[in-house]
């Protein structure tokens, strides 16, 4: 089989956002520590996909 299941992957991803919701409510400062990284990490994800998707070759006259 070829890439990954998706149903295993919203599982994960869920249980990645309940634990980092149990982080955040156990231990305030590592929880905000952890969304800050968070979204520094989805924003350069963002940002390279949108550099990928706009590139293009060297211009032709």
């Amino acid at each position: 089989m070829y890439g990954h299941d998706p149903l295993s992957v919203i599982v994960l991803l869920a249980l990645v956002g309940i634990g980092i919701a149990v982080v955040q409510y156990r231990w305030p400062t590592i929880g905000a520590s952890i969304d800050v990284a968070t979204k520094v990490l989805i924003t350069l994800i963002g940002m390279l996909a949108f550099a990928s998707g706009t590139s293009s070759g060297p211009a032709s006259g």
